[in-house]
């Protein structure tokens, strides 16, 4: 059965509805509208029933949040925040903390984000415990959007561990030969699209083997030129869109996948082909930021990334 049966709580038919999709067979989009009877675009209801179902593994895995004794209450809002309340015993350093005080409350500080909380203590008197205070802490969160630093330094380490360079000799020239300038428009990677709206599928996949294809046709149509140095321009709504899921103009855009995938996928791409366009041609590669209006500040983060990438190579301006 679909719809949600008569007393029963928002958390349970949550966790009826999303846990049995496969046997409703119904999508992402009607899933959202049987839970908050609102439409919204396929995008923000992806977002939202992910954090959901997040938060629906943290209470199957915590049998802290099904201790009765505790009190704890969760309410799922129609704009995808959850309020919780909870008698904890927590320290001083919890209370004062946001990234403790959630994990207090069961969540992981890298998926939600602390918006407001109030705490009041309580004391306690336990025949084995003896006097105890606890704390009735009340906290509203929301799905995280945007990518945190920590996220950028762990897929900055993540690259470092796993990827391997190509090892080149750059020859040295005179300045008179050629110079190649590969400059990529509108990549918009991660966009969402499908055949039945667009005429023609594309995600961030797409997006990969599209740049892919057409860094290999450059190298294979001027290896054997004098080129002494290349221009590889990044920006221009390359990504398509911001942390918020929106443009800078703060226009819907329909992802494929979390902000943070999106960015260490697309950043991952671009170090591919700077990588491969300086193991063909052994010579000085430029990559000047040539911003657009998508994904303005994600752009700039991809570049301090690249910097910090080549940091020991005299890469980037």
């Amino acid at each position: 059965m679909q719809n949600r049966e008569k007393n029963e709580s928002i958390l349970s038919y949550a966790q009826r509805l999303l846990n049995e999709d496969n046997a409703y067979d119904i999508g992402i989009v009607e899933q959202y509208n049987l839970l908050f009877n609102e439409d919204v675009s396929y995008d923000n209801a992806q977002r939202q029933l992910k954090g959901i179902k997040k938060f629906l593994k943290l209470i199957e895995n915590n049998k802290q949040i099904e201790d009765i004794d505790r009190k704890i209450d969760l309410t799922i809002n129609k704009d995808g925040t959850q309020t919780r309340n909870a008698l904890l015993e927590l320290s001083e350093k919890e209370l004062k903390t946001p990234e403790l005080l959630l994990k207090a409350h069961g969540y992981d500080s890298k998926m939600f984000e602390l918006i407001n909380c109030k705490n009041s203590m309580w004391h306690q008197n336990s025949n084995s415990d003896g006097l105890r205070t606890l704390y009735a802490s009340k906290i509203t969160v929301k799905p995280r959007t945007e990518i945190s630093l920590e996220e950028i330094k762990e897929i900055f380490d993540k690259m470092n561990r796993t990827y391997i360079r190509p090892k080149v000799n750059r020859y040295e020239t005179d300045g008179q030969n050629e110079c190649l300038i590969i400059n990529f428009f509108d990549v918009h990677f991660s966009k969402l699209a499908h055949i039945s709206e667009t005429g023609e599928n594309y995600d961030y996949k797409i997006a990969q083997e599209r740049i892919s294809y057409s860094i290999d046709k450059y190298i294979n149509k001027y290896k054997n030129r004098n080129i002494d140095q290349v221009i590889f321009a990044i920006g221009q709504d390359y990504f398509n869109s911001e942390p918020t899921g929106n443009t800078v103009g703060n226009t819907k855009q329909d992802n494929d996948s979390r902000y943070s995938v999106m960015f260490e996928k697309g950043v991952e791409t671009l170090v591919q082909c700077i990588d491969k366009i300086e193991e063909t041609f052994k010579c000085k590669v430029i990559v000047p930021l040539v911003q657009g209006n998508h994904s303005t500040y994600t752009e700039y983060y991809a570049a301090q990334f690249l910097k910090a990438w080549y940091r020991n190579d005299c890469l980037l301006k």
